[in-house]
């Protein structure tokens, strides 16, 4: 007597990613990616065609001198083909290799997209999140801004997001809003919990704060805190105490 087998259906895997609607896309610039790998090309034929005539005079004074009496090799040429010859293969590469980066801030994290990857980061992920903005001004040069945006994880994986993404200024303020009230919130639950949380060189406690491990201030004794210039300046009660 034959038994009967009973055969599951097979699923298709679920993502287990969750990103959520898609907010905005920012693709790698074109100066970082094709732009960067066309200049390494050109830069690599140029190299090459300094070797070939190079070569070529070479070979026309051996033909005409004999391989022993060579009047001049072409030195010019030749330092040429080498001096473009490393910076052509490095800029073509750094360029190949963003040609297909691109940032999809989504409702419930990042998506950091390549061409045969996407990693995605939930906001709850990231537990450290830090903005560098440069000022670059010039008699000679365009006034330029430089942004920096660093990411870490728990385990320690970082991200870097920086000026090679369009729209830079527009996604680091759209991440800010997402992962300041989760670090925030972090950060609070830590404090309740008796522990200490760093701020670069302001370390904050349940019983006050503590600066570059040296200067501690109780709660008790600070009168109000500002922001000038992007510098948090902390006053105790009847008299300035901190000034970072």
């Amino acid at each position: 007597m034959s038994k009967s087998l009973s055969v599951a259906k097979l699923q298709p895997a679920i993502d287990v990613f969750n990103p959520g609607p898609i907010h905005s896309v920012h693709r790698i610039s074109a100066t970082s990616s094709w732009l960067s790998a066309l200049i390494g090309i050109f830069l690599i034929i140029g190299s090459s065609l300094a070797f070939f005539f190079t070569f070529l005079d070479l070979g026309v004074q051996i033909l005409r001198y004999g391989p022993i009496q060579i009047v001049e090799t072409n030195t010019i040429t030749l330092s040429l083909g080498i001096l473009l010859i490393l910076p052509g293969i490095l800029t073509s590469l750094y360029g190949i290799s963003n040609l297909y980066k691109t940032i999809v801030l989504c409702e419930n994290g990042l998506e950091f997209r390549d061409k045969n990857r996407t990693q995605f980061w939930d906001w709850h992920e990231i537990e450290y999140f830090s903005i560098s903005i440069t000022n670059q001004n010039s008699y000679l040069i365009y006034p330029n801004t430089s942004y920096s945006f660093i990411l870490i994880k728990a385990n320690g994986t970082r991200q870097k997001i920086d000026n090679k993404y369009e729209r830079i200024e527009e996604l680091g303020l759209l991440i800010s809003k997402k992962v300041n009230p989760i670090l925030f919130e972090k950060a609070l639950q830590k404090i309740r919990a008796g522990e200490k949380v760093q701020f670069g060189k302001i370390t904050i406690c349940d019983q006050g704060l503590l600066l570059m491990n040296k200067d501690f201030c109780a709660w008790n004794e600070i009168d109000s805190v500002e922001v000038k210039n992007g510098y948090a300046v902390i006053y105790k009660i009847y008299d300035p105490w901190l000034n970072h």
